[in-house]
């Protein structure tokens, strides 16, 4: 799974990194894979913590680009954080 989500992250990230100004080049690696660890740690939070829900409505229809889905705010911002914590937002 963690391999189908890196590559996930990796085929999304050329247009929202790679093709972003405002990210230096020299740093669009790193985004991409911080990207991709920090998705795949709320998930597993989410999952240890009880959020099953959550993580089973995400895999319903088109709710993991609904912004307004309470696990995709959950990932978001702790993706967020992630990426200010190591300078790389």
């Amino acid at each position: 799974m963690f391999e189908q989500l890196t590559q996930l992250v990796q085929q999304f990230g050329q247009d929202d990194v790679v093709k972003n100004n405002a990210i230096p080049n020299e740093q669009n690696e790193a985004v991409i894979e911080e990207a991709g660890s920090s998705i795949f740690s709320s998930l597993q939070k989410m999952a240890s913590k009880g959020g099953v829900e959550k993580l089973a409505g995400l895999l319903q229809g088109n709710n993991a680009q609904d912004s307004s889905n309470p696990a995709v705010q959950q990932i978001t911002q702790q993706q967020s954080g992630s990426l200010g914590e190591k300078n790389l937002a």
